[in-house]
């Protein structure tokens, strides 16, 4: 019963930082439809749900599952994007709510490989994907910079510079105080569940040949996996023993904390206050 009241809580705090004040803030263009900002917001607190279950199907414990979905209800770019029309956020429900029942099969099946063989047949047909809707492949000199700046810690914690006007770019895509549990929880990927840290890499090659990049915010479709990564490493750190290690954490928590006023402060303060500086540079639905 606990677990089921904490996930509703979770949610519940997911729909109110994606619904509060909507309609103003970030403040209305002359192509905001405030519908689709609603379903945006539904999409957000739908994936915060579908995340939950995401770490469930990668075998992971109820407990860390909550943890999941919880770092994903307070990621920045999932805020920003959960508060605006976002088509990547409605993109990142289907393509999870389908991952969740393929997962389950995989699993059930114990044939897990497959996946993993066909992982690199989809990315070498990644080119002619671009090539079909762009008429041209960037150069290998460009995509080498995009995965540069996509794996970069300016991008990463400090400043995201996807969807430059109208985005949340004083912050970066994920808290700092969040590095040392997605540190941890990559290297027990990387032990335990190759196919949660492959996934990531995937997308992450899969946005760095978008020739739209960084407009195309592709790269927001990892979120999701950030937090199961994330959530895994925070819960993995909880059992620890070591008093310094522990308080270490508990730091670390409250710095949690501190990001989170900081940018609840700045998002409903100050980030309307920016954009409406810059109105007239915002063409498409926002």
């Amino acid at each position: 019963m606990l677990p089921i009241l904490t996930l509703y809580l979770i949610i519940i705090q997911s729909a109110l930082l994606r619904l509060w004040k909507i309609s103003s803030v970030p403040p209305q263009t002359e192509n905001t439809v405030i519908i689709l900002r609603i379903f945006s917001a539904a999409a957000g607190i739908l994936l915060t749900w579908i995340v939950f279950y995401l770490a469930k199907q990668f075998n992971l414990n109820r407990k860390t599952a909550l943890l999941s979905a919880w770092v994903y209800s307070v990621f920045p770019w999932a805020i920003e994007q959960g508060r605006i029309f976002s088509s990547v956020n409605l993109t990142a429900v289907v393509l999870f709510l389908s991952a969740i029942f393929l997962l389950k099969y995989l699993f059930k099946k114990n044939n897990t490989k497959l996946i993993l063989r066909l992982i690199p047949f989809v990315f070498a047909v990644i080119p002619g994907i671009w090539y079909i809707k762009f008429k041209f492949l960037l150069p290998v000199t460009s995509i080498l910079n995009n995965l540069f700046i996509l794996i970069s810690p300016n991008l990463l914690f400090y400043r995201n510079i996807t969807f430059w006007w109208g985005g949340l770019k004083e912050f970066g895509i994920m808290f700092l105080s969040f590095l040392p549990f997605l540190i941890t929880g990559i290297i027990k990927s990387i032990t335990g569940r190759k196919f949660l840290l492959t996934s990531v890499v995937w997308l992450l090659f899969f946005s760095a040949f978008s020739p739209d990049f960084p407009e195309s915010r592709l790269f927001y479709l990892s979120v999701p996996l950030w937090s199961v990564l994330i959530g895994n490493g925070i819960a993995i750190s909880f059992r620890l023993k070591d008093k310094f290690y522990k308080t270490l954490i508990i730091c670390l928590l409250l710095f949690i904390i501190y990001e989170y006023a900081q940018l609840l402060h700045y998002y409903f303060r100050h980030y309307p206050i920016s954009v409406s500086g810059n109105l007239d540079k915002i063409h498409g639905i926002f």
